[in-house]
């Protein structure tokens, strides 16, 4: 008790000489040490990737059927995993931060490093650089896979402009950006069960119950939720009316800077 009293009073004598980078390497070596990481990760490129394959596949039978398939559903396949993709990742993000609170194991890490702002950045970095990777990575691999399967009715298609890789890209952005989120709500809500909760609801549940609510109110509201946004950043093509790839991600980027900003608050008020 002691030493962390001493460590809040004078933070510059226990912070001299350990670096953010140092915090973010710590933060690292707690990620892998974590049995589960592998398994979300490898799960959530697995995920993404076989939805890709069954929905080329699907679109293979409908063009044999005499049913068009629209370029822009061809172009969007290699991210229709998404949604079970991100929720993986952010039951990781979320770990990455409850599961300290739960073992106790924030008490020491605080008093290597009181600066708790510093401590919130260095999670959030690390998930959002493994969500990044993740999305980016999964993005290209089922870009790659499902090209012999929509080659058999020949609607595979080439990388042929710098916009067909901004939008595989912008799946790692996007995961990076919800695994922010996931981090954020884990370190507001310090228990594991009740965060990822909190994390598919807002990205799975209320999108879904708002989408089944006639009128106009629930879909403006539903534009605005960051699983929406970010799937008009990763949109092939805009619709009249729908938000812009730049609004898409700024609404992205509000939500998880909104977020991010509200657990740094609590987070440095908040007794452990």
């Amino acid at each position: 008790m002691t030493t962390t009293l001493e460590a809040q009073q004078n933070p510059a004598a226990w912070t001299k000489g350990l670096s953010f980078s140092r915090i973010v390497r710590s933060e690292w070596v707690k990620l892998r040490s974590l049995p589960s990481s592998y398994i979300l990760v490898a799960s959530s490129v697995a995920a993404m990737v076989g939805v890709g394959m069954l929905g080329a596949g699907g679109m293979i039978l409908s063009q044999r059927d005499g049913q068009p398939v629209a370029t822009q559903a061809i172009q969007s396949m290699p991210m229709a995993g998404l949604s079970f993709g991100q929720l993986l990742l952010a039951a990781l993000a979320v770990l990455l931060v409850s599961s300290e609170f739960g073992t106790g194991m924030i008490r020491p890490t605080l008093t290597a490093a009181p600066m708790r702002t510093g401590v919130l950045a260095a999670k959030a970095l690390v998930a959002a650089g493994i969500g990044a990777l993740t999305g980016a990575t999964a993005a290209f691999l089922s870009y790659l896979l499902i090209q012999p399967i929509l080659a058999q009715e020949d609607l595979d298609y080439a990388l042929e402009n710098p916009r067909m890789y901004g939008l595989l890209l912008a799946t790692g952005v996007y995961l990076a950006l919800a695994a922010v989120i996931a981090v954020s709500i884990g370190v507001l809500l310090r228990n594991s069960a009740g965060a990822i909760v909190t994390v598919i609801g807002l990205l799975f549940v209320l999108p879904t119950a708002l989408s089944m609510i006639p009128g106009g109110v629930a879909a403006e509201i539903l534009r605005y939720l960051p699983s929406e946004a970010g799937s008009q950043f990763m949109a092939a093509e805009i619709a009249d009316g729908e938000l812009t790839r730049l609004e898409g991600a700024l609404v992205m980027t509000a939500w998880a800077v909104g977020f991010a900003l509200t657990a740094a608050l609590v987070f440095r008020r908040r007794d452990v």
